[in-house]
């Protein structure tokens, strides 16, 4: 029940444009509070016209398959897709600075931890965590290699 609630919520086509005024509020807020309003005011109009723009372009099919309401089978996978891609693009950048750090003489931290829950969220046994390993190839070297370098770091 809160499963399908949480699916029609998303699927609303207020969603993306009234996250995207949250953040813009949110965003508005932290830079107040750090001393930059004038910052946050165009954080806040950036976010504010992206998510009007999202909202009045409805008869695209890409708008609205990223809106949520035009939501198939073929957007679920595209977006499985891309979410495994920058899964492993940010992994991969992870293990570089991870690596500069530690040739540097650095703990290579935090770049550790983060690599450290990469790889455990990536071999964690709930239902779909195994999706990046089927939608891309070359996903479960990643995995080995966020771990084992996380573990190398732990150890230092």
């Amino acid at each position: 029940m809160t499963k399908d609630r949480s699916r029609g919520i998303t699927r609303s086509k207020w969603f993306l444009p009234s996250f995207s005024l949250v953040l813009g509020l949110i965003m508005l807020a932290v830079s107040w509070l750090g001393g930059s309003p004038g910052q946050g005011v165009i954080s806040l109009a950036v976010l504010a016209a992206f998510g009007l723009i999202i909202l009045l372009a409805g008869r695209s099919e890409t708008v609205r398959g990223l809106r949520g309401d035009g939501r198939d089978e073929r957007f679920a996978q595209i977006d499985l897709q891309a979410t495994a891609l920058s899964g492993l693009a940010v992994i991969v950048a992870l293990i570089v600075a991870w690596l500069v750090a530690t040739a540097r003489g650095q703990s290579g931290s935090p770049y550790d931890w983060l690599l450290a829950i990469a790889g455990l969220t990536f071999c964690s046994p709930w239902p779909g965590s195994a999706g990046a390993a089927k939608a891309l190839p070359g996903a479960q070297d990643l995995r080995s290699v966020a771990v084992f370098c996380s573990m190398l770091s732990v150890q230092r």
